[in-house]
């Protein structure tokens, strides 16, 4: 008996760790698939040659692992927002919360855009910051529609492919 409580017990106090998880789980899912569908956007979208390659996707890479944590903590941020809308305080924190996020993320986009122009020319470099500010736009208005990190996956970009 006592067995039989203690399990039922220790899963209900587990199962938001579970159903936590579950969410992480699930934007890290979406995460990989848009990053391998903005990838391919990126090539399709400019025709560099082997040389700027070779200079541009080492920055790339460098900055989508810089940006990753931010995009997915923003996405995280959004859904609880609509979740939460009728409460007036988890409100304000949230949003606190999302322009702390923004703010980060002006920083880092700033730093990258230098290294992009570095490795590209200044107007390609500001192409891409104007591409990727799109993108990132877009995936937030889905977020904001009520789009769940599954659909994300299989819906985000699919329109400009």
């Amino acid at each position: 008996m006592k067995r039989s409580l203690f399990i039922i017990l220790f899963c209900t106090l587990l199962s938001p760790v579970m159903f936590a998880q579950s969410i992480t789980d699930s934007l890290r899912c979406a995460d990989r698939i848009w990053a391998m569908k903005k990838k391919a956007l990126v090539v399709q979208y400019f025709d560099l040659t082997e040389a700027e390659k070779a200079a541009f996707w080492p920055v790339y890479d460098s900055y989508y692992s810089a940006t990753q944590y931010m995009e997915m903590e923003y996405i995280f941020l959004l859904a609880s927002y609509r979740k939460n809308s009728n409460n007036g305080e988890k409100l304000e924190d949230l949003q606190k919360q999302m322009l702390k996020n923004d703010v980060q993320m002006a920083r880092v986009r700033r730093m990258y855009f230098k290294k992009f122009r570095k490795a590209l020319s200044p107007a390609q470099a500001s192409t891409f910051m104007q591409l990727d500010d799109t993108l990132r736009t877009m995936l937030r208005n889905e977020v904001g529609q009520g789009m769940t990190p599954q659909e994300l996956s299989l819906n985000s970009y699919s329109r400009n492919r």
